[in-house]
């Protein structure tokens, strides 16, 4: 973490004092399907893999800088 960038935070809980202000967070809201069906399971996947397409586009098109 020391030397990341980015943290992608999708445990629900603070990540703040991890990252210690030298990384960007993002704290995604994915859900968590322990104990759920297996399509709660697809269906979380499926969101986190959007997201991380996503993630990509943005670090291709601007050098992984939000945009404000």
């Amino acid at each position: 973490v020391q030397d990341a960038d980015l943290v992608v935070n999708m445990s629900g809980r603070s990540v703040m004092q991890l990252a210690e202000g030298k990384a960007e967070v993002e704290d995604w809201e994915v859900g968590d399907p322990f104990g759920e069906d297996p399509e709660v399971y697809r269906r979380i996947c499926e969101e986190i893999e959007r997201r991380v397409k996503e993630l990509a586009e943005r670090f291709r098109s601007n050098n992984g800088m939000k945009q404000v």
